[in-house]
């Protein structure tokens, strides 16, 4: 794992990681969890392009693995506190909007129809919420 260098407190580093992995979620989303996933459902019954969300599903669990692997660091040094429950905010986000783009992502495996009668009925999970 690296660290960003110059910082004298690991912790304020891994932190500092954290809100990179931040920057990038709202990235990823555009700044809308909710808006992310519809979008990203109208494009799949538009094209049937599953790769697509799955490509999605593997950058949100590659952020979520991060920020877990951050938790570990600063709960090794720092113990539970303050910043370990903002990692732990920031894995709830990531673990939110993942499971939103799961729910779409294994419902096109099975029957893309699926996807269609349950987004045209709001039952998909990010529109229930």
């Amino acid at each position: 794992m690296k660290q960003p260098e110059k910082v004298s407190d690991p912790v304020a580093g891994w932190m500092e990681l954290s809100e990179r992995v931040q920057k990038r979620l709202e990235k990823i989303t555009h700044g809308s969890s909710h808006t992310f996933v519809d979008t990203l459902c109208q494009q799949l019954l538009r094209d049937g392009d599953k790769d697509r969300v799955l490509t999605f599903s593997t950058k949100l669990g590659e952020l979520r693995k991060l920020v877990y692997l951050y938790q570990h660091e600063v709960l090794q040094v720092k113990g539970w506190g303050e910043n370990y429950q903002k990692l732990e905010d920031l894995v709830q986000n990531i673990q939110i909007v993942l499971g939103w783009v799961d729910e779409v992502l294994v419902l096109a495996m099975v029957d893309i129809s699926e996807v269609w009668c349950l987004y045209d009925a709001s039952e998909l999970l990010n529109q229930k919420e």
